[in-house]
């Protein structure tokens, strides 16, 4: 069981050129491992951004073209990566699962998640609603890193407790955070809601979000990917361009944490 983990949250500017974002991230995964991190995390849907349309072209199955790529990756470099997530096919026509991916060092697919909480929000005029294409997922999911527990949300998850409630009561310590957080909510919300459920569930937050503008929708990502510990302390910050922010867990300083302050 490791005393220390390092990790990295891996901040992209996706467009409808999937082999140019998948070579993004490979050269940011490659970056992150030369500065000794252990565990990457990708943002939500990192793989290809814009017209809907197109989602069956890059949409596959868990196990499938660019999931095995990113498990070669992952055992080449010995780093465990959650792919921030992908499109999934489902059983329905032109409706998908938006699922986390987590790769272990080994090369192995150890869990995935699929998205529970289903964006919809009309602002400006603007309606953008996720169920017209995104079927909701319907288990917790949690898993191992290091001898220690990690658990997984997708963006607007973030707004729901009382699932981070149920990844607390799992014991779980690491919650990987993969999202397109809009910037008109994140300017509001992003910051305030990690390190409430960072407080809430004293665990370390790994939130690594979009930035820059979806090509198809014009929507403005925030960015601002971010590492908070459990005292709700934020240990590193992104601005709004594409780039990686990495910290060290401290896994002595979570369990002193919740020993001080111990919750159900």
């Amino acid at each position: 069981m490791k005393k220390y983990l390092k990790v990295a949250a891996i901040q992209l500017n996706p467009n409808e050129d999937s082999a140019g974002n998948i070579e993004k991230a490979v050269a940011s995964i490659t970056n992150a491992c030369e500065k000794g991190v252990e565990l990457v995390i990708l943002p939500e849907l990192f793989i290809y951004r814009g017209d809907p349309k197109r989602y069956k072209e890059v949409a596959e199955r868990i196990n499938g073209p660019i999931t095995s790529f990113f498990m070669s990756l992952a055992k080449q470099l010995r780093v465990n990566i959650v792919l921030g997530s992908i499109l999934e096919r489902s059983s329905q026509m032109n409706r998908y699962y938006d699922t986390t991916v987590y790769i272990s060092s080994r090369g192995e697919v150890c869990a995935h998640y699929r998205k529970i909480n289903l964006f919809h929000i009309k602002f400006n005029k603007k309606i953008i609603n996720e169920k017209k294409y995104f079927l909701e997922g319907r288990k917790i999911v949690s898993s191992c890193i290091a001898g220690h527990t990690i658990g997984f949300a997708i963006c607007f998850d973030l707004r729901f407790p009382d699932l981070f409630h149920c990844l607390r009561r799992r014991q779980t310590e690491i919650l990987c955070i993969p999202s397109n957080f809009t910037h008109a909510t994140g300017r509001a919300h992003w910051q305030v809601l990690l390190r409430n459920r960072a407080i809430e569930t004293q665990s370390f937050i790994i939130a690594a979000n979009c930035c820059g503008k979806d090509p198809y929708t014009h929507t403005r990502s925030f960015g601002h990917s971010m590492i908070v510990d459990p005292w709700g302390r934020v240990l590193a910050e992104m601005g709004e361009k594409e780039g990686l922010i990495t910290a060290e867990i401290d896994f002595g300083y979570l369990k002193k944490i919740r020993k001080r302050l111990p919750i159900k």
